[in-house]
């Protein structure tokens, strides 16, 4: 099993190989753990994040990357680009950087666009 995903101009994957999990980093094994050691490291992101979070404050921005278009309403013209590149094959990920929006927003306009049933049809296409 694996699930693949890029950010920051990087592409990243998780490959579920048995009790084992490899993550690639631009295609490249990087570090192999066991489940459970996965989950340690899970925790201990979740705790870093908490911690960051509580010595912040409130009003201290969450590092993300930029989405230019994020929020801004759809146009025709991106419609049919969308819907154009998704039935040419193109990928969600690949679609969310093209056109500048999140990976969730682009699934759901193709919902919307009825180019697929549901956002999870949308993800099997990354």
């Amino acid at each position: 099993m694996r699930r693949s995903w890029s950010s920051f101009g990087r592409s990243y994957a998780l490959e579920l190989a048995g009790d084992s999990v490899t993550l690639l980093i631009d295609r490249a094994p990087a570090v192999t753990l066991s489940l459970a050691e996965w989950n340690a490291v899970r925790a201990g992101l979740n705790d870093l994040a908490r911690e960051r979070a509580a010595a912040s404050g409130p009003t201290d921005m969450v590092d993300r990357p930029l989405v230019p278009n994020n929020g801004k309403p759809w146009t025709e013209e991106l419609d049919r680009e969308l819907c154009r590149r998704w039935y040419a094959g193109e990928g969600l990920a690949s679609l969310a950087v093209v056109l500048g929006r999140t990976e969730g927003g682009v699934a759901s306009r193709l919902v919307r666009l009825d180019c697929v049933a549901d956002r999870d049809e949308a993800r099997a296409r990354r």
